[in-house]
């Protein structure tokens, strides 16, 4: 028999420095490259310049001899003084040990502290995010998976909010459909990202199994983030899987996507008008005319309207290979490539945070064996007052 969720959900709280950080002061510096690109809709160019890029984890021992040297999957949000990064600790991608989530934090991006461990005996734990609430607390939202031989049996997502009096995560919630929703299937949808806007969480997700009736797109909104309530049946051109969201300064809602099959980029958007239930959808093309691939999409929308996006690329890079690149996107669904970090085989899926005209963002790579989580600083003339997930 299963245990049930309450007797299986382990959260270990970590203020101190563990033996798993990696002070290896490792910079891969490449202030020599800048790229201009050409802003298609205000004419004027965006010039980005790495300034460094660090591994700041490796590997973590899980318990005496087990080791997880497999880090994925990151996000990103600056709070109170600290950058907190969130990812996955397995031994490999998918079908391994299950998941465990973890979060780490720092003053100076230089020395790292695990804060959170969080684990389940069913669920593999994946896709973690932070979100900010509408009383400015931060959350972390995770999904997980039960798998058996490699069979999907069903999954969840929880989420954990920070108690800054405690300096530490409380509860873990699972979230679950609002009682008077006429559509009870939350739990069947994989929610991939969350996004608070005007006192609500906002949510895109998908349903995906062997029968082609049971895929499909929603996007879902909640006033405490627990409990969730459909906004809309998303009828995007093709079956959508990881989605970002963001919200425009006349709170239209934006979405950056991947689709299910062969990871062709969108981007589609609603408004408020009509309560985000009309949306419009564009593939993302460069000038080329390519419909461009994606892994992990993330963006953000700065105070200019500009939309500055990152993820896993898989065309047109220097290496011939999948790499993490940073871009811009127009809702007219123009892809214009800028400037790629240091990464190979396995990568990407960042977390982004703008603040002024310096980009922080986390991602993971595989270049350096692992896959290992970095941390990268970018320069550029976003001229933002602060953007983050």
């Amino acid at each position: 028999m299963r245990c049930c969720l309450q007797t299986c959900f382990h959260l270990k709280q970590r203020s101190q420095k563990g033996p798993e950080v990696n002070h290896r002061k490792l910079y891969i510096t490449a202030f020599l490259v800048t790229i201009s690109i050409l802003n298609s809709v205000q004419g004027d160019e965006l010039s980005l310049q790495i300034e460094s890029v660090r591994q700041i984890w490796a590997q973590s021992e899980r318990q005496p001899g087990v080791v997880d040297s497999y880090s994925a999957f990151t996000d990103l949000v600056f709070l109170n003084g600290y950058y907190y990064v969130t990812f996955r600790e397995s031994d490999r991608h998918v079908y391994g040990r299950n998941g465990r989530i973890a979060v780490i934090r720092s003053k100076d991006r230089e020395n790292w502290q695990r804060v959170a461990d969080f684990r389940n005996d069913i669920y593999d734990l994946r896709d973690s995010k932070f979100a900010i609430d509408a009383q400015g607390k931060m959350a972390v939202w995770f999904t997980g998976a039960d798998y058996k031989d490699k069979y999907l049996q069903g999954r969840k997502t929880w989420i954990a909010f920070w108690d800054d009096s405690k300096s530490a995560f409380g509860p873990v919630t699972e979230t679950i459909p609002d009682t008077g929703s006429n559509y009870q299937e939350f739990n069947s949808e994989w929610p991939w990202a969350l996004t608070w806007h005007n006192g609500k969480a906002f949510t895109a997700s998908y349903r995906w199994v062997s029968s082609s009736n049971n895929r499909d797109n929603w996007l879902f909104s909640s006033a405490d983030g627990i409990k969730y309530k459909p906004v809309v049946k998303l009828e995007a051109p093709i079956l959508m899987c990881e989605m970002a969201l963001r919200f425009s300064e006349n709170d239209n809602i934006v979405c950056f996507g991947r689709s299910r099959d062969k990871d062709l980029a969108y981007i589609g958007w609603a408004t408020r008008a009509e309560n985000y239930t009309n949306w419009t959808w564009k593939p993302l093309k460069d000038k080329d005319g390519t419909h461009r691939r994606i892994g992990g999409p993330n963006f953000l929308i700065l105070d200019n309207g500009r939309m500055i996006a990152s993820g896993r690329q898989y065309e047109k890079t220097s290496s011939g290979r999948p790499m993490t690149g940073i871009f811009e996107i127009t809702r007219d669904g123009l892809w214009t490539d800028t400037i790629e970090l240091p990464s190979g085989g396995d990568n990407g899926y960042p977390g982004l945070h703008i603040d002024g005209n310096k980009l922080y963002m986390s991602y993971y790579s595989k270049h350096q064996k692992g896959p290992h989580i970095y941390f990268a600083v970018i320069n550029g003339n976003f001229n933002n007052s602060s953007a983050a997930n």
